[in-house]
């Protein structure tokens, strides 16, 4: 008996969107919507459980846009959530989701809605839900972004990094925390949070000695969030204050309503 761990997702519509590409560890991204996949699903899964498919479409309104792809894997014989090799499959689809954001920052969410399916014609197949609509259910990122054959092709590349990072995480701890802030930013609304816990990733993973840290940090974190050079650097003095000298977010004004100029730039870049 073949079966399917599969987390459906959207992505924003352009011509060489991903279609079908092997992420590493039989890990697949799949294009869903266009490719019928879809369809035939939601009238297995409407076959199966009628209460199953309501709950489906009820999740999908919550969403950016209707579902077009797919993280999937193929096991043999697995018939429960608590099986540990849907366990191996469900992390390794996690995996996949944050590489994928670090590659293209896109509205892949860490959670969402996810089906073990059984790969069989048969009236008695079986479809199990597993839907998460909670912190990790949404992320905050910018809709028009795709994610295309060309991404596909890095995540492959660097799967087994990331694989490797992670079977080592005792002596690479740091950088797999990194990865972890990472995600967690992505999950964060636009608010002054964010943007510490992205520096925070960014610290984490940028492997240089301290005299290169602020260069790298206010050159990279631009590419992660709305924001220009000068403002990742207040952003970056601003994190060394709190974590450094337990530095407050306003040095030389009551409040934000009557804000010094000194106190301006760092105020506005993190806000």
């Amino acid at each position: 008996m073949k079966v399917e761990v599969s987390k459906l997702f959207s992505l924003n519509f352009v011509p060489d969107w991903v279609a079908n590409a092997h992420v590493g560890d039989g890990v697949y991204i799949q294009e869903i919507k266009l490719s019928g996949w879809l369809a035939d699903f939601c009238k297995k899964l409407q076959r199966v459980s009628e209460e199953f498919y309501q709950d489906l479409l009820v999740f999908q309104r919550f969403q950016w846009r209707p579902y077009t792809h797919r993280f999937y894997i193929s096991l043999d014989g697995a018939e429960s959530w608590n099986d540990e090799r849907v366990k191996r499959a469900t992390e390794s689809i996690y995996k996949a989701t944050v590489l994928s954001r670090v590659v293209r920052p896109t509205q892949v969410a860490l959670h969402g809605v996810m089906y073990l399916c059984e790969l069989s014609d048969s009236p008695h197949s079986f479809i199990l839900p597993w839907t998460d609509s909670g912190f990790y259910g949404t992320a905050w990122v910018d809709g028009d972004r795709p994610l295309t054959q060309t991404d596909a092709v890095k995540m492959a590349e660097y799967w087994p990094a990331v694989q490797y990072f992670y079977d080592n995480y005792t002596r690479y701890q740091r950088i797999w925390s990194g990865l972890q802030f990472f995600n967690d930013g992505y999950h964060l609304p636009q608010t002054n949070l964010r943007h510490v816990i992205f520096h925070a990733a960014l610290e984490s993973m940028i492997c240089t000695n301290r005299f290169n840290n602020r260069r790298q940090v206010t050159k990279r974190l631009p590419q992660l969030i709305d924001t220009t050079e000068d403002q990742a650097a207040a952003i970056y003095d601003f994190c060394c204050e709190v974590k450094h000298a337990a530095g407050p977010s306003l040095k030389y004004s009551q409040d934000v309503h009557s804000l010094d100029p000194r106190d301006r730039e760092r105020y506005e870049a993190v806000m």
